[in-house]
């Protein structure tokens, strides 16, 4: 019950993420441990977004994997999860938008952001954003709260794919194209500012 009790106050999607025909849960939230451990001083990143696999009846705690850490210190805030098969090998890669953490480093709490990407085998994990971008590319650095995304998806706009996000700020008023998929899935920077 206490890894399923996880899933409140969470960003949290059913979607069968191994395609064995049955819906899995993959959520995340703070990277690091509940308010009284940062409280404390605890702020390790233990607390990583996690898989729930699912058979088709119900979700079992002790069915589930972690998802591996943020590459980028500082972007611990799991905002939301994007799969798709970006190197068309036909297993889709988890797309997560994170956002400031304000734990480790100057990055503000709720502010600015980063794309991280994770490659699947079978049923585990490894982070693989610096295989389809530029690490220096993937973050981006607000001072402020604002402009941190709170949604990302993927769009077509003439046969060419980007990568876009909507932002909680209010000089980003709809989706920005933040990078231009290409053919073997690579991010090219899009973005301007």
């Amino acid at each position: 019950k206490e890894r399923i009790d996880e899933i409140l106050n969470k960003n949290a999607e059913m979607v069968d993420i191994d395609g064995d025909g049955y819906l899995d849960i993959i959520c995340g939230g703070h990277d690091w441990e509940d308010r009284s451990f940062y409280e404390k001083g605890d702020i390790s990143y233990s607390n990583t977004p996690i898989v729930f696999w699912g058979d088709g009846i119900s979700f079992n705690n002790d069915n589930y994997i972690r998802l591996p850490a943020c590459p980028v210190d500082g972007y611990g805030l799991t905002c939301d999860f994007h799969l798709s098969d970006l190197d068309g090998d036909g297993v889709d890669e988890i797309i997560i938008a994170r956002t400031g953490d304000g734990v480790h480093t100057d990055v503000s709490f709720y502010a600015g952001w980063h794309i991280q990407i994770l490659k699947r085998t079978q049923r585990s994990f490894s982070d693989a954003t610096s295989y389809f971008l530029k690490l220096s590319d993937s973050f981006f650095k607000f001072y402020t709260y604002t402009g941190w995304i709170v949604k990302i998806d993927i769009v077509e706009e003439n046969g060419t794919k980007f990568l876009v996000g909507a932002f909680d700020c209010p000089e980003f008023p709809v989706p920005e194209k933040l990078f231009q998929i290409e053919s073997d899935g690579s991010f090219k920077r899009v973005f301007n500012y």
